[in-house]
């Protein structure tokens, strides 16, 4: 493993046929980093014990961290099979982070938004898991610090209608 001088450039080698050489075919995780836009590229290789490609994934980070977009081949044929988009936006002090699964057609395979309030004290996460942009699923992760020191965080989860209750929990940890 290598690591650059700006200690954010790296290769990660593994000597697949163990000759003690590293060849090409032997890199399995490169990060780069661009020096205009300073954008983060993270590629990684799964390979199999001849060096050839079995996998590759490369993501993509704006240099605030607040984007990535990955893309992966889960077969080795050059081809990309799901792309995943990670967006978080802050506006008012909320952030937002929507990540995107996509098929090889780039029709939807699932979508989850997490909504974390300005106080940091509640996360709405809510789920379609199967791309066909309705809700699944709604958690509600909610802290409330109480006056005498305590928190008290109920998380609920709803059915895909939102409203239905199908869980609840409640913790109120003391102040000491």
């Amino acid at each position: 493993e290598t690591l650059g001088a700006d200690k954010v450039t790296a290769e990660t080698w593994v000597d697949q046929n163990q000759d003690g050489v590293f060849q090409t075919t032997d890199l399995v995780r490169q990060v780069t980093v661009d020096g205009v836009t300073q954008a983060r590229t993270e590629t990684s290789w799964a390979r199999n014990p001849d060096g050839s490609i079995k996998a590759v994934s490369v993501a993509v980070t704006s240099a605030d961290g607040l984007t990535t977009n990955t893309t992966v081949d889960a077969d080795g044929d050059s081809d990309t099979d799901s792309a995943i988009s990670d967006v978080t936006t802050v506006s008012g002090g909320v952030a937002t982070r929507v990540v995107e699964v996509r098929n090889q057609d780039a029709s939807l395979r699932s979508r989850e938004v997490v909504v974390t309030s300005a106080d940091g004290l509640t996360v709405t996460r809510t789920s379609d898991i199967d791309g066909n942009g309705t809700d699944d699923a709604k958690t509600v992760d909610a802290r409330v610090l109480n006056g005498d020191g305590s928190v008290t965080r109920t998380v609920s989860d709803y059915a895909g209608n939102e409203t239905t209750l199908t869980g609840r929990t409640i913790r109120v940890e003391s102040a000491d």
